[in-house]
């Protein structure tokens, strides 16, 4: 004979118990308070003003919440931590309301946009015609945020700027592939400029053309490589960021700042 299993349901009333309820020790619901406030964090403004100057601070303070116990007799707790981020922008002149940041996002996202176009990624010697050069000449040139910089030899100070935020392409001259019929592509009305070996032209609008060339092929090859990954993708630069970095400047080389000084420049343009 075969034996059969019997499952069997034990209910409470034959003695299993249902696992008993985590005993809470203090409950938040009686410090909420009828307007909904759960507590109160006191902060003084003067004591934090000068580290949230120009720049994210990030800080915590104590939440004191207050309840009434069985004795109708008030009492505090301190029911845990807010942690807050402030961020102080000073008076801007020249700067319009709606040009200013309105979350403490935009902030971060200005001043980390300010921060890529003060970089130097890359620099060398490279021989420009177009521009503000009516032949080849050649220069010492670095790739400052959004800006191709040209620099005295002697001097070691910038003479020209070239701004890649309006350049629409980077064209390798020796490139077979490039289509001649292309409107970015298709070379003007100087051959000679494009027939130059280890040579790149940088297109604007209204056809607008600069060329260049390098001393060798690598670094020809490194050239394109920046400019090809700056092209098209530079970040915006908003006017308060760049009057805010100025402010940082004269702070940090030890002049007063003079927001009346400042030097205004056009939103959204690489300086």
């Amino acid at each position: 004979k075969k034996s059969k299993t019997h499952k069997r349901a034990y209910t409470q009333s034959e003695g299993v118990l249902p696992p008993q309820p985590r005993q809470v020790d203090e409950c938040l619901a009686k410090y909420l308070q009828p307007d909904g406030t759960l507590g109160t964090a006191f902060i003084s403004f003067k004591d934090i003003a000068r580290r949230c100057d120009t720049r994210l601070f990030e800080t915590s303070y104590p939440l004191i919440g207050y309840s009434v116990d069985d004795k109708r007799a008030s009492s505090g707790l301190q029911l845990g931590e807010v942690v807050i981020q402030i961020f102080r922008l000073p008076p801007l002149p020249g700067v319009k309301p709606d040009q200013l940041p309105q979350s403490l996002e935009e902030c971060h996202r200005g001043l980390r946009h300010i921060a890529w176009h003060k970089v130097m990624y890359h620099e060398g010697i490279l021989t420009q015609s177009g521009g503000d050069c009516k032949g080849w000449r050649r220069r010492h040139i670095k790739v400052i945020g959004a800006n191709l910089v040209a620099f005295n030899d002697v001097t070691n100070r910038p003479t020209a700027t070239i701004e890649l935020k309006r350049a629409i392409a980077v064209i390798d001259n020796q490139d077979p592939n490039a289509d001649p019929t292309s409107p970015i592509g298709n070379k003007l009305d100087d051959d000679e400029i494009y027939n130059v070996e280890r040579s790149f032209r940088l297109i604007f609008p209204d056809r607008e053309v600069i060329a260049f060339f390098a001393d060798t092929e690598s670094d020809k090859t490194k050239w394109l490589e920046i400019l090809r990954a700056l092209i098209g993708r530079i970040p915006p630069n908003p006017l308060w960021a760049e009057l805010v970095w100025q402010r940082q400047e004269e702070i940090l080389s030890g002049a007063q700042p003079r927001p009346s000084v400042l030097a205004p420049v056009t939103e959204g343009a690489p300086s």
